[in-house]
């Protein structure tokens, strides 16, 4: 602690605590606890800080005096703790006749204080201006003499109160101006940081200075006070939130045209997906096939529907087989020739053909369509009326069988 701490002094005497600390009655004095027991003198000690706050007060400032700050008794040596017990119980701390009188007539202006800075805004600001005035910034009443809380509570209840709250708080609209100079920019801040250290002690909080002292910085600036300051926003402001612009409708494109009949019918996602793997085609997906492919299958699938219903169609186009593509299934023995590059057919014979249906048989047009063509009419009527007579099971195939043995037979 350095040779000014008690105890720690040339030769065995303690230095005495200065005169000018805070002074208590001798009926608080603690007693002399024997050396080597560090943890009495501990409890000794926070026992008299807990007996009032005079006492308290008498460690803190000890403390900041002698031991750096450093509050704490268990972080002391027993000749420091003792050197302030005995310091505190030598007749140099008790006080004149009347002591303990003033001492409780301290406490109750203490009292008073805190109970005026309970009031209001005001009365606390007003504490904190005349702290910041007249007693160096210290705010807290108990570590303040009688002399001046008695000064400030005078103050605070003669007529002069009501200025002193006036002073605590400055018109708003003056404070709010002051800040708005300030947020012009960089060299509004300076002035202000100027103005405050030139003139009002280095105090920047507008709220803390007076009404006056206020407009004279603002006509110092060389702006009106009761003029309105225009300032920049301090956050961006956000722009109202437009609505998304809705896209343009688009005309259809031939990839519409399967992604809807896929969408419609299972057999006709499947049907495209065999006539793309049939034209060697490695990717189904209708936007990454060329449009002609698609027109082609629309075209295909367009002139089955017209065979199947009787109609005369032009020539349907199946897809060519590429080298490349995947290899094709081996035709059964037996299967029909799987020739449809001319699907047409004479309307007598579709006309027979949908009269047969309505009797109830299944007569598929798409399915005989094309070996009914291979033949002449009369030969392929006869082969209808056959099936009229006969009622095969499955009429299809009875046609295709038949077709096929008479033109063996030719």
């Amino acid at each position: 602690f350095g040779s000014s701490s008690p105890g720690k002094g040339e030769g065995s005497d303690f230095v005495a605590w200065p005169a000018r600390c805070v002074h208590l009655p001798v009926r608080a004095t603690a007693a002399r606890a024997p050396m080597g027991d560090l943890a009495q003198l501990v409890a000794q000690i926070k026992d008299l800080q807990r007996s009032s706050p005079r006492a308290k007060q008498a460690w803190v400032e000890y403390s900041d005096t002698y031991l750096s700050g450093m509050r704490d008794p268990a972080r002391q040596d027993e000749a420091t703790l003792q050197g302030f017990l005995d310091s505190y119980g030598s007749e140099e701390y008790e006080e004149e006749e009347g002591a303990g009188e003033n001492w409780g007539a301290q406490d109750d202006l203490v009292q008073q204080v805190k109970a005026v800075q309970r009031s209001c805004n005001e009365a606390r600001q007003a504490w904190a201006d005349y702290s910041d005035t007249y007693l160096a910034g210290m705010r807290d009443p108990a570590r303040q003499d009688a002399e001046a809380l008695q000064a400030f509570l005078d103050s605070w209840n003669s007529s002069e109160g009501s200025t002193m709250a006036a002073k605590a708080g400055p018109p708003e609209a003056l404070v709010e101006k002051v800040k708005a100079i300030q947020r012009q920019g960089d060299s509004a801040r300076e002035a202000w940081t100027e103005f405050c250290d030139t003139r009002l002690g280095g105090v920047r909080d507008p709220r803390r200075h007076d009404a006056a002292t206020l407009k004279a910085f603002l006509s110092w600036y060389g702006v009106d006070a009761e003029v309105e300051v225009k300032t920049k926003a301090r956050w961006p402001v956000k722009e109202a939130r437009q609505p998304k612009p809705q896209p343009e409708k688009q005309s259809p494109v031939p990839a519409d045209f399967v992604k809807l009949g896929a969408n419609l019918s299972k057999q006709f996602k499947a049907a495209w997906v065999a006539y793309c793997k049939s034209s060697g085609q490695t990717v189904t997906h209708p936007d990454k096939c060329e449009e002609e492919l698609i027109s082609g299958f629309a075209e295909y699938a367009g002139q089955l529907l017209m065979a199947d219903m009787g109609g005369e169609v032009a020539e349907a186009k199946r897809p060519a087989t590429e080298q490349s593509g995947p290899p094709q299934k081996a035709a059964r023995q037996g299967d029909a020739p799987a020739e449809r590059k001319k699907l047409t057919i004479k309307k007598s014979l579709a006309d027979a053909i949908r009269s047969m249906n309505a009797e109830g048989r299944e007569i598929r047009i798409g399915a005989v369509a094309g070996p009914l063509g291979k033949l002449d009419e009369e030969s392929a009527m006869a082969i209808l009326t056959a099936v009229s007579e006969e009622e095969p099971a499955d009429p299809n195939e009875f046609i295709c069988t038949r077709v096929q043995e008479q033109l063996q037979a030719a």
